[in-house]
């Protein structure tokens, strides 16, 4: 009964910290957001931008009403969907045992680029596939700051499911519950 209540402890710490780290990320993409958007406006008056917005309409046109947003709501709409892709990813690795082969093998270089990249593109792709790249660029600062955090915590949910399937108890209440419903059919 100990070792489930550790392995609880983890599971809900590694809970809070995903928690924590995604809040605090939102605000630190929000504060980098309004600084952009200060950029922006005085990329607007210059020369190259009048030459791409005549080059690129459609992308400017975006961009621009990408800047002209509530960079908050942004920031936490970006940071959310990071969440949510990261998590998903960080999911079917560890079911497909691509998480042990590959992600805990890496040093930090080679998760961001096989592992960090794909749940930015992923966060992107479920935001817009239209501007799929201007999207990857707004999810990457979150997705890079997540994705770590995601694939520990599923690493410490994976170990506190181990332990509470391992349960001697638990185990023969499952047995009976397939017995009767073997019973049944």
């Amino acid at each position: 009964m100990k070792k489930n209540t550790n392995y609880l402890r983890l599971f809900f710490r590694k809970f809070s910290e995903l928690i924590v780290t995604s809040v605090l990320i939102a605000v630190i993409y929000s504060l980098f957001l309004y600084y952009s958007k200060m950029l922006w406006h005085v990329y607007l008056e210059t020369q190259v931008c009048m030459k791409f917005r005549a080059s690129n309409e459609d992308l400017f046109s975006v961009a621009n009403s990408v800047m002209h947003q509530n960079l908050f709501l942004l920031s936490l709409e970006t940071t959310y969907t990071a969440f949510a892709a990261c998590l998903a990813v960080a999911v079917i690795c560890h079911l497909c045992l691509l998480k042990k082969w590959f992600y805990d093998s890496q040093r930090l270089p080679g998760r961001i680029i096989l592992f960090g990249l794909p749940c930015a593109l992923t966060a992107a792709l479920y935001i817009d596939m239209q501007y799929t790249d201007l999207h990857f660029v707004l999810c990457l600062i979150p997705a890079l700051g997540l994705f770590s955090h995601c694939f520990s915590f599923i690493t410490a949910l994976g170990e506190w499911g181990k332990t509470i399937f391992s349960n001697k108890k638990l185990q023969s209440a499952h047995n009976n519950n397939i017995s009767a419903v073997k019973q049944i059919k």
